[in-house]
């Protein structure tokens, strides 16, 4: 059975429990409740940061329960699940396990503390582990990697696996809601606590001050908490935090992965021609290594562009062909070339309007629409954060960027002006990268 419009449903749920059980005050905690998935006959249901047994009695919780089943129809029996931290969840990509990470002289530590890590939850000796590197090195691999095993070997312990994004999403989140304390407690109480580029945080002095006081909790707590922690710099090099904290950041295991070497780097290249099925011989795998950056999402994309070349347009993979898509090492990167200055620049000329409009306050659809659009390709085509977005076009928030990246990520599934527009820009941008 399929529930196209969760929303509605919800509330006509709500409706009923409002009119059935004396909540005592809590009608507007629970209006703000939803649900987040219905698959196969389990009922997941958002309940905003709360342990829903933390609200109310057992009692009470039956009825909600009972409302729920008696509005939604299923031939099984339903399952339910309150789960109070989706907003911090990072999906996690199956194939991308430690074993698959491909192991060279400068990261085999890494690997080895990972592994120990996601074997043994009775100690914390390697808390907090900070893993930093240029961006594109590995260390969300790696991370992925972490929960994976854990997640494997340790069922029933609980884990908060950030990106530096997600933390910043789920901590305004909480302080619209009203719910920071309640944030705040969730947040110091698990067994493995991650933050994937924890410079994303930078400058932002309420973020960073409400980390480190979850971090002092989690660091100093009975349960042995893991501390995970992973940046494109090194503790002392972030800006905005202060000196105690980046002390703090040290006092666990600090590992830099470093460059690969050439070897490594034509495995990982072997490795994912393999994931695409692209047949690429000695040669060819040499000249990728040679002329390609060490970023390893470079490097995929560049294969994924050959794979399409291959598949779609039926062209041979050939040195001429990986030439005209990276040129030397002389040309710019291919990946991290485009800047978000470029991108603003390429929509204005599109859209016919200024820098200075497309900056400003205008909320105006002429104004406003390619000023969503600017944000979502930057989003898109760069590693710049949703923050440093915000700053380029004329200081908006964090908040603000994600609800301009979704908006337009729907539009472009829903409205065929719109998906030629993007397509258009991205040709018109110049970049490598296949669109999705």
């Amino acid at each position: 059975m399929l529930f196209t419009n969760l929303s509605f449903l919800w509330n006509n749920i709500y409706k009923n429990i409002k009119n059935t059980i004396n909540l005592n005050g809590f009608e507007s905690i629970l209006k703000k409740f939803s649900i987040l998935n219905i698959n196969d006959n389990i009922i997941t249901i958002f309940s905003c940061f709360h342990e829903i047994e933390s609200l109310f009695d057992k009692n009470v919780i039956d009825n909600i329960n009972n409302i729920i089943k008696d509005n939604i129809k299923l031939d099984k029996n339903i399952i339910i699940k309150y789960q109070p931290n989706y907003i911090n969840k990072v999906k996690i990509n199956p194939n991308e396990t430690l074993d698959s990470f491909i192991i060279n002289s400068e990261n085999r530590l890494s690997i080895a503390v990972a592994k120990k890590i996601s074997s043994d939850n009775t100690k914390n000796i390697y808390s907090p582990l900070f893993l930093h590197s240029d961006t594109g090195m590995g260390k969300s691999h790696i991370i992925n990697g972490i929960v994976l095993e854990y997640t494997n070997n340790f069922p029933n312990d609980k884990i908060l696996h950030y990106s530096g994004e997600s933390f910043l999403t789920s901590y305004f989140e909480a302080v619209k809601n009203n719910l920071i304390n309640e944030w705040k407690n969730y947040n110091k109480k698990c067994r493995l606590f991650i933050i994937d580029d924890i410079h994303i945080l930078e400058n932002n002095e309420n973020a960073i001050s409400e980390f480190n006081l979850i971090f002092d909790s989690l660091y100093s707590s009975h349960n042995k908490s893991q501390i995970i922690i992973t940046s494109n710099k090194s503790p002392e090099k972030l800006e905005g935090f202060s000196d105690s904290l980046k002390g703090k950041l040290q006092w666990g295991v600090k590992l830099e992965i470093l460059s690969h070497n050439r070897s490594t780097k034509e495995n990982i290249i072997k490795s994912i021609c393999k994931k695409y099925e692209l047949t690429c011989n000695h040669n060819l795998i040499s000249y990728i290594a040679n002329n390609c950056q060490n970023n390893v999402r470079e490097i995929e994309g560049l294969i994924k562009t050959l794979f399409t070349h291959s598949t779609l347009l039926n062209e041979d993979i050939t040195i001429n062909l990986i030439n005209k898509l990276i040129g030397n090492k002389t040309q710019r990167k291919i990946n991290h070339s485009i800047t978000g200055e470029d991108i603003l620049y390429n929509v204005c000329q599109y859209f016919n309007i200024s820098e200075i409009d497309i900056k400003s306050k205008n909320r105006a659809r002429a104004i406003a629409y390619p000023r969503q659009i600017g944000m979502y390709l930057t989003k898109h085509l760069t590693n710049t954060s949703l923050q440093e977005i915000g700053k380029i076009y004329g200081g908006r928030d964090h908040s603000t960027v994600k609800h301009s990246n979704d908006k337009i990520k729907n539009l472009y599934n829903l409205d065929i002006k719109v998906k030629n527009t993007i397509n258009i820009l991205i040709k018109k941008i110049n970049s490598e990268h296949i669109y999705q």
